[in-house]
């Protein structure tokens, strides 16, 4: 029997807006992945400050919302995905919030 070992996305985000706006991808009704978000400032690595409290926002087609609060750790911010996040089909903008 071969055991796998579950990668989850890692996702670059830069608080220096461009041209490209990231992506993440779930499927309909995917629970419990793990979503990982490494910050940049620019080409320099950006430390959430300590006590400071990140979520993720996002309005669904739908047009009901979502929060869910993820964790940071220095430069890497961490949350896993839930039912309200994934329970319409379609894609949607979402905002990480420090």
């Amino acid at each position: 029997m071969e055991i796998k070992e579950t990668q989850m996305e890692n996702t670059l985000l830069n608080l220096i807006p461009s041209s490209y706006i990231p992506e993440v991808h779930l499927s309909q009704y995917d629970i419990g992945r793990e979503l990982k978000f490494t910050l940049k400032d620019g080409s320099s690595d950006y430390s959430v400050p300590n006590g400071a409290v990140v979520t993720v926002k996002a309005t669904k087609p739908s047009g009901l919302g979502f929060v869910v609060n993820a964790v940071a750790d220095g430069n890497v911010v961490t949350l896993s995905n839930t039912e309200t996040m994934t329970n319409e089909n379609g894609r949607f903008p979402a905002e990480l919030s420090i």
